[in-house]
């Protein structure tokens, strides 16, 4: 009878105890996601349970280093973005350039100045 007693008190224990790491872990992963929001950084819940760790202090360095790392990768990627393609000189770099005679030739005077402005080297 007591071994039927010491088993089910023990199962109660470890259920407890389940319950209270469940418990710290959702309020260490409350607190990070608060982190985060002060960071304005918002990412999803699967992404915030793998920055918590065991404890308060792992999970802030956690969250510490993530932060770091995602502005920086957001900042690269601004960056990126920012540069784009240099504009090619001449005239819009697709179409093969063309010679002063040729611009001249063009019957329609709207037309023949746009390609003159567009290949102004060529007349100066």
């Amino acid at each position: 009878m007591t071994e039927k007693a010491n088993y089910r008190a023990k199962k109660a224990e470890d259920a407890l105890e389940e319950m209270k790491r469940q418990n710290a872990r959702s309020d260490m992963a409350k607190e990070a996601r608060k982190m985060l929001a002060d960071e304005d950084i918002t990412i999803p819940d699967e992404l915030v349970m793998n920055l918590v760790a065991e404890d308060a202090d792992g999970t802030k360095a956690a969250v510490e280093a993530f932060s770091t790392m995602y502005k920086e990768a957001v900042q690269k990627a601004v960056k990126d973005a920012l540069k784009g393609k240099a504009p090619k000189a001449g005239n819009g770099g697709d179409k093969p350039p063309m010679t002063k005679e040729q611009i001249l030739a063009v019957k329609n005077p709207s037309e023949r100045q746009k390609l003159i402005a567009e290949n102004i080297t060529l007349f100066q």
